[in-house]
């Protein structure tokens, strides 16, 4: 079973969602993504991960601001399967050598920087 195979089944567990809302609405590509990957036993691009991760924060937000208390056990799984999604996004960059240490370094600083800016105007506001 591959890696978004079992995000797909853990996130059936809490979602009612289709294989081609899947694709669409959560990694971002077209309806045929899932299925196709699923038969030709591939994973997931590095940048459909990216997107299922913004689309798991983005649903813990939502649930969040809305104060709904029904739901938290949705944001403790979504939270759980986003940081399964970053450490394979973060092993597979280690495994590929897609970048040198210097530009995981650069990486890195800029990830800190954009967070703390983030957390700045959150006070602002």
């Amino acid at each position: 079973m591959t890696f978004v195979e079992t995000i797909y089944n853990e996130l059936g567990k809490t979602h009612n969602i289709s294989t081609a809302d899947f694709s669409t609405d959560w990694l971002k590509q077209s309806k045929s993504y899932y299925t196709s990957l699923k038969t030709r036993n591939i994973d997931a691009s590095n940048g459909a991960l990216v997107n299922l991760l913004n689309k798991l924060d983005e649903e813990n937000e939502l649930i969040k601001n809305k104060n709904k208390e029904q739901l938290k056990h949705v944001v403790v799984k979504n939270s759980a399967l986003a940081d399964k999604v970053a450490f394979e996004i973060a092993q597979r960059s280690i495994k590929q050598n897609m970048a040198s240490d210097n530009v995981k370094l650069k990486v890195l600083k800029k990830v800190m920087y954009d967070t703390v800016m983030v957390q700045q105007l959150v006070v602002l506001f």
